[in-house]
């Protein structure tokens, strides 16, 4: 058995190859409305690395802290695969995670497939950002499921850029909610997604989502409970996906007002802009995926205030409230205000 110790919680790990009934361990800070987030995976080996192939959770606001893949993870596996970053998103790999590590999931190769970058996209998009708005954002717990299916490999070619490991992760993610019995039950909301990681192609996940309206009793102590993000941010910037979704869906309807109320913001320009373009095209709002221009814009925009700069776009696609389209500049030679001319 393959084993890790967080915060002194055991999660176990159990190889594919063995016949064990699957136990959810905890993987949480403490119990929350008498509730705690409980996990576990299934391994297998592929060129010569542990890696993950299955993942259920039931995940909620208390999480553990993630963090981002462990250098050390899947070491053997990815030096026989493309991993240069200047490539395309279908022609690198990255170390996928099956739990997310901002909802807990460790860097650790049971936690970790090789996906392409441009699959990384479509499973952070598809469901992980649900899941991460779910428990993080709506402090609930939800059921999750991610299964790695149909792999494919071959690691043995002459030129490193035609090995592959191409596979679906095939996930599913049900919103719970507590009734007044504080037992967690099913709320109607629920997305399953099929994202396909096939080297040299693009991906496009398959989703299905479905909403309902449902009541949570909710305590006060979760609703001020404060998740543990991922190591990797750190102190990195953290916007509501919603907030960012409404500039993605703004930018959509009119890209020139969302340009012309972002760049009147301090620090961001027309660089910036640009580069916050890209977000709001890709609709990926993960940090930690972005690349350092990216990055840089983000956190300008996070630093900007996104909810009162958001209201503002708002009014100006409202023809609400008109918007100053130029920054003044203060004058150096006088600060006095002219008086006005009394009538004669």
């Amino acid at each position: 058995m393959y084993t890790t110790i967080q915060n002194r919680k055991l999660s176990r790990v159990i190889p594919t190859r063995t016949k064990a009934p699957l136990q959810l361990v905890s993987l949480s800070n403490g119990t929350l409305d008498g509730h705690e987030t409980m996990v576990d995976w299934r391994t297998d080996t592929i060129g010569g690395s542990t890696v993950g192939v299955y993942m259920k959770a039931i995940v909620g606001p208390e999480h553990q802290q993630g963090g981002p893949p462990k250098l050390s993870a899947l070491k053997e596996l990815m030096g026989k695969l493309v991993t240069n970053p200047n490539n395309s998103n279908d022609k690198k790999y990255i170390k996928g995670h099956l739990l997310n590590d901002n909802v807990g999931g460790p860097g650790e190769a049971y936690n970790l497939f090789p996906i392409t970058a441009a699959a990384n996209k479509e499973h952070e998009r598809s469901i992980e950002s649900p899941v991460k708005e779910w428990v993080n954002q709506g402090k609930h717990w939800v059921n999750y499921e991610v299964k790695v299916e149909e792999v494919d490999k071959s690691l043995d070619n002459y030129f490193i850029e035609d090995n592959y490991v191409d596979c679906k992760f095939v996930c599913e993610a049900s919103l719970l909610a507590q009734n007044l019995n504080n037992e967690l039950v099913e709320t109607g909301n629920n997305v399953s997604s099929t994202i396909p990681s096939i080297h040299k192609r693009p991906s496009s996940a398959e989703t299905i989502k479905n909403k309902a309206i449902f009541f949570d009793n909710m305590s006060e102590q979760r609703s001020d409970y404060k998740p543990s993000l991922s190591k990797a941010k750190g102190t990195d910037p953290w916007i509501d996906p919603t907030i960012m979704e409404e500039f993605a869906t703004a930018y959509s309807v009119d890209p020139v007002s969302t340009k012309r109320i972002l760049i009147l913001q301090n620090g961001i320009g027309e660089a910036t802009f640009a580069a916050l373009e890209i977000i709001f095209k890709d609709h990926s709002y993960d940090y930690s995926c972005f690349s350092s221009p990216l990055k840089s814009a983000y956190t300008k925009l996070r630093n900007a205030g996104p909810k009162r700069v958001m209201e503002k776009l708002k009014e100006e696609l409202k023809g609400g409230k008109s918007v100053v389209a130029s920054k003044r500049k203060k004058s150096s030679f006088s600060t006095k205000e002219k008086k006005p001319k009394k009538p004669r």
